[in-house]
């Protein structure tokens, strides 16, 4: 015996996949508000301070000074170098 599917019957089905699936984005959604508040949290912090700082003293003190060798021993003489440098145009 096989019983027929209405219209109302599909409705009904899209209306509650419809309405799980509105459920799980709203958990998702809460998921990523606490994420992103422990972020925010993490990057405002001086632990995050600290560890940019101490990344940046690494290339300065040690990575850059054994930049020349390398590339004297490729045969290309350095004359000048320049750190944090920025620019600025005006519009004529």
């Amino acid at each position: 015996m096989s019983t027929s599917i209405t219209i109302d019957d599909i409705y009904k089905l899209f209306q509650k996949s419809q309405e799980e699936l509105d459920s799980r984005f709203a958990e998702i959604e809460k998921r990523l508000s606490k994420m992103e508040a422990t972020c925010v949290g993490v990057i405002n912090s001086k632990y995050f301070d600290d560890l940019t700082n101490k990344r940046d003293n690494f290339f300065e003190d040690i990575l850059v000074p054994s930049l020349y060798d390398l590339f004297a021993d490729r045969g290309m003489n350095i004359q000048q170098t320049a750190q944090s440098l920025s620019s600025h145009r005006m519009r004529n």
